[in-house]
């Protein structure tokens, strides 16, 4: 209690709501039953995309614990200190960045069952962008093993006293100031395509979740795949399952930027292009790699080199522009990616 400031029963409660709320700071509504609960995985941290915009690439986990299936009709993101809506996905968009394994409609979640939203907001350049975002949520609720109420799902019993939709706001995410470092090129020449790089969609780097030691973790949230056109736009010449159809292929991979190396593995082989690997385990999955640690906790993977191609050894400097290894297909999934680079 601060000297000289006492606060007696009646009207306490009124002037810690004052103090709590600034003035000109967005009041959110009323609770509501919201039934679905909604968390943000990680903290946003802001990036410059090619198209000259901010882009804020985060995650949302939302899980049904209720006993009805619930439909997210509509998801808008907020400007979390003025309520303002910086962006707004319904319909067809909302299923294109809704991340599950279950059966059904994209957007319903039947009882006890989760998914992932991928989210994006993007803002001009010099626009600041918001401390906190907030999320708007319009659901609608109906009978376990039915889909939404706008596509004919029955809604709960009127005696059940459950209101067939909802409407709250929730999922507050923090918008951290760190600044993104400036990375270049690690691929040389012309004719590079950059494919499934962050961020409107849920392409297979953005909806490449993973649970590690119990945390869902993000890895490939920036991973983008390099390939290199050849002088007629085509991206092979020749038999499509032989790596020497692809002129890229087996050439060098150059460092981004300085910093030392963390991780490495080498010796998985060349997969055909168009072919599946077999029999091999996830923790494999970035075939030959090098991982370079350029401080701040952050880090720059190199994948999927060619095999026997990776000259460093762990707690070796780089610069940039020092060749990391070959480009390869050490176990890719199918076709040729040239280089996964996060």
């Amino acid at each position: 209690m601060l000297p000289g400031f006492r606060l007696h029963r009646r009207g306490t409660l009124a002037i810690l709501l004052a103090l709590a709320v600034p003035a000109g700071a967005f009041a959110a509504p009323a609770p509501v039953s919201s039934a679905v609960i909604v968390s943000a995985v990680a903290p946003v941290r802001p990036v410059l995309g090619a198209d000259h915009r901010v882009h804020l690439a985060y995650e949302l986990l939302v899980v049904n614990p209720s006993s009805l299936a619930v439909t997210l009709e509509s998801v808008a993101t907020l400007d979390g200190a003025s309520g303002a809506i910086l962006s707004e996905i319904d319909g067809e968009d909302l299923a294109g960045m809704w991340i599950s394994s279950a059966e059904g409609p994209r957007g319903t979640l039947q009882p006890a069952h989760s998914a992932f939203l991928v989210m994006d907001v993007a803002m001009a350049e010099d626009v600041d962008p918001p401390r906190t975002l907030r999320h708007r949520f319009q659901t609608s609720r109906t009978a376990p093993g039915q889909g939404s109420a706008r596509g004919g799902g029955q809604g709960p019993a009127p005696e059940a006293g459950v209101p067939p939709t909802a409407t709250f706001v929730g999922g507050d995410v923090a918008v951290e100031r760190v600044p993104a470092i400036v990375l270049a090129p690690p691929v040389q020449g012309v004719g590079w395509l950059v494919a499934n790089g962050c961020c409107d969609e849920a392409n297979p780097h953005r909806a490449a979740l993973r649970a590690v030691d119990g945390n869902t973790t993000v890895p490939e949230r920036f991973a983008i795949d390099f390939v290199q056109l050849q002088s007629d736009n085509r991206l092979f010449a020749g038999p499509v399952q032989e790596l020497s159809s692809y002129k890229y292929f087996a050439l060098p991979v150059v460092a981004a930027t300085d910093g030392v190396v963390v991780g490495l593995a080498d010796g998985a082989p060349d997969e055909a292009p168009g072919s599946e690997p077999v029999g091999k385990a996830p923790e494999s999955a970035l075939g030959n790699y090098v991982v370079v640690a350029t401080g701040a906790g952050r880090y720059v993977l190199y994948a999927h080199l060619k095999s026997g191609s990776v000259g460093h050894r762990i707690g070796e400097p780089v610069k940039t522009g020092d060749t990391i290894g070959l480009l390869g297909n050490s176990f890719q999934h199918s076709g040729i990616r040239s280089l996964e680079f996060t």
